[in-house]
């Protein structure tokens, strides 16, 4: 299967090349018996013939042409490629779009500037519309709202939470931790730096949502690699790729890089994206950088690690404040220790199993234990009624997996919160733990401290605790959590409200602005993770 461009069917025109007619007016397809020259009986049944097959493809035309390009359009099996000026943005006049890119080099966007690829939606945008079967038994649909940020809702005082926001939706978001493709994509095409000339870009933004058709082919059992290796093809195909192979090209995954790096078949997780040469020499920006045995071979240094994303989008720099002043209050921290994971067997996972065990045997520890999955909607009775009074130290529930109030609240009641590896290293609960001010602590050193190099300090120890593997599956964790000073735990926390605007992604409004609140000048984790981006391709090109 491969990409086609879009085209035009083309017909005889009847211009009298063929023959010349008698009559000064033309023979037409409405009259099929018009005068035609004296000949033969013969050559005049051929030329009827002839004229009676031109009428018939003309109504085939008039009548079924609309719809099969229409079914072309969206057919999985018909992939129509195409790299046009992004749809949501307007069509400007060549002098209007000149003037205004020259006004770019000589402002913040020079060498700055993204050409954003117009590529089908079947890439992108199709997977949003398709959120509630892309992945098989799952509706996401709540997780694509807002442009990616999710569904809002309530965590103001009543909930425990900050002054809500000076939004009317407020700054919270069920946020999906795989939603960056979207995510980005939407600010990408907002960013006052994207281009639609490509002889001015710096850089090449390739807008794939990867990770979601990696779940979708996964889940319906589809050949996984279909979609990427013709998106390869056509790439590989533009002169803007060839000029550098890539190199000056980037791409989001909402997925740990390590599921791109992968061997099997199509019912194995995993692909080899990354492997092909269409893929291999950008920059990758994912939530977690390539770990373990899928490094050999791997173009590391194309890799930047960005922080998943979390609840709060803010609109303002007062909204980010209001977040700080909240995680800053001590009162309500009444547990040494918070955990919150899905139960695994010790087989599957030792360390989540022995600290799990740990934690809902010690009345200094709150353990909440997901159940569901990401897309659950329903509540369990015994915590439908807890609020932000209700003391949790102690405490063992079962709670959904996407229930994000409950999830705060105890991390805000607790001084520390444990950060197992999972399926791998990396954990989203670390970026929210962070949020509310919960002091995690991490049994591997890239589970943080080796991957979001550009968004967190290089010491780690300012803001988090570490116990090694080794240590921690021999001792009590919450033991060594009792021991630290109570002056380090606020110096710690300190320095977490500090790191928090670098953390958080902003608020995306429906305008064409990018931030809800273009005013405000604090760098967030997208901005971050587009200078990173630029600076990597620009070392390239020297």
């Amino acid at each position: 299967m491969k990409p086609v461009e879009t085209g035009q069917f083309g017909h005889h025109r009847g211009d009298g090349s063929d023959h010349k007619c008698c009559s000064s007016s033309r023979s037409s397809c409405s009259n099929p018996r018009a005068t035609l020259c004296p000949s033969s009986s013969a050559s005049a049944i051929a030329t009827r013939i002839s004229l009676l097959i031109v009428c018939a493809f003309t109504i085939f035309l008039v009548f079924f042409c609309d719809d099969y390009t229409e079914h072309a359009t969206t057919s999985r099996n018909v992939l129509l490629m195409h790299d046009h000026p992004a749809s949501t943005r307007e069509q400007k006049p060549a002098e209007l779009e000149l003037q205004e890119n020259s006004a770019k080099l000589t402002s913040s966007c020079k060498g700055r500037l993204v050409y954003v690829y117009n590529i089908s939606e079947v890439y992108n945008r199709e997977f949003v519309r398709e959120c509630a079967s892309f992945k098989k038994g799952r509706d996401l649909c709540m997780y694509m709202e807002n442009l990616g940020m999710g569904r809002g809702f309530g965590f103001g005082v009543d909930h425990g939470g900050p002054v809500g926001g000076e939004s009317e939706q407020g700054p919270w978001y069920n946020t999906w931790q795989f939603a960056l493709e979207l995510y980005f994509h939407e600010r990408l095409l907002r960013h006052p730096c994207v281009t639609e000339r490509k002889d001015l870009a710096t850089a090449f933004f390739l807008p794939y949502y990867a990770g979601m058709d990696l779940s979708r082919r996964f889940t319906h059992r589809l050949a996984k690699d279909e979609l990427y290796m013709n998106l390869g093809k056509w790439l590989q195909g533009r002169e803007s790729w060839k000029l550098r192979e890539g190199r000056d090209h980037f791409m989001v995954l909402g997925r740990i890089a390590s599921d791109f790096h992968r061997e099997g078949g199509d019912r194995d997780w995993g692909n080899r994206m990354l492997r092909q040469k269409a893929f291999k020499e950008m920059v990758v920006v994912a939530i977690e950088h390539t770990y373990g045995r899928f490094r050999e071979g791997a173009s590391i240094d194309n890799e930047i690690a960005i922080p998943y994303p979390t609840y709060f989008h803010a609109s303002s720099d007062g909204e980010i404040q209001s977040l700080i002043a909240w995680l800053g209050q001590g009162l309500q921290r009444v547990s040494l220790a918070t955990m919150a994971a899905g139960q695994r067997s010790p087989s599957t996972n030792k360390m989540r199993y022995r600290l799990m065990t740990q934690c809902g045997d010690d009345p200094r520890c709150t353990l909440l234990r997901c159940v569901g999955h990401e897309s659950s909607s329903s509540l369990p009775d015994q915590i439908g009624n807890i609020s932000s009074s209700m003391k949790l130290e102690g405490k063992t529930l079962d709670v959904p997996c996407n229930n994000p109030q409950v999830l705060l609240n105890a991390m805000h009641q607790s001084e520390f919160c444990l950060q197992p590896p999972g399926d791998s290293p990396t954990r989203r609960s670390f970026f929210d733990s962070m949020l509310v001010g919960c002091i995690p602590v991490i049994f591997h050193r890239e589970a943080a401290w080796s991957q979001y190099v550009h968004h967190l300090p290089e010491n780690g120890e300012s803001y988090s605790v570490f116990i090694p593997m080794a240590l921690a599956i021999k001792s009590n964790v919450l033991n060594i959590l009792s021991e630290i000073k109570e002056s380090k735990i606020k110096e710690m926390r300190a320095n977490i409200a500090k790191l928090i605007p670098r953390i958080l992604y902003a608020r995306l409004s429906e305008s064409p602005t990018g931030k809800s609140n273009s005013a405000d000048q604090t760098l967030d984790a997208f901005d971050i993770a587009l200078d990173q981006v630029l600076k990597r391709i620009t070392s390239r090109q020297s």
